[in-house]
């Protein structure tokens, strides 16, 4: 959703969203802004999150990057920060 915060002729702020062509939230405080967008963030962290780890438990692959296991997170680790650090992360992991 495009949002763009205006200056209200009184000092505070809205929200106008460019979706639904109409303001969206009003008469805000920029803490207001700041726990609206908090709160959207969160709510998206969370479906995220969610969706990872259904995967996760599935034993579905969700990297699309070098490490697709633990195993490989390991040894990467090891090759940046060396064996001390790969053994240190292996021991917190329960591996």
């Amino acid at each position: 959703m495009a949002h763009e915060i205006h200056k209200q002729p009184n000092g505070r702020y809205c929200i106008f969203s460019s979706v639904v062509d109409n303001i969206v939230f009003y008469d805000a405080t920029k803490e207001d802004l700041i726990d609206f967008y908090s709160e959207r963030e969160r709510e998206l962290i969370t479906k995220r999150i969610n969706e990872t780890t259904e995967k996760l438990d599935k034993g579905k692959k969700v990297s699309f990057w070098s490490c697709e296991n633990l195993g490989e997170v390991l040894k990467a680790v090891r090759a940046v920060h060396g064996r001390k650090e790969a053994n240190k992360v292996k021991k917190v992991l329960g591996l």
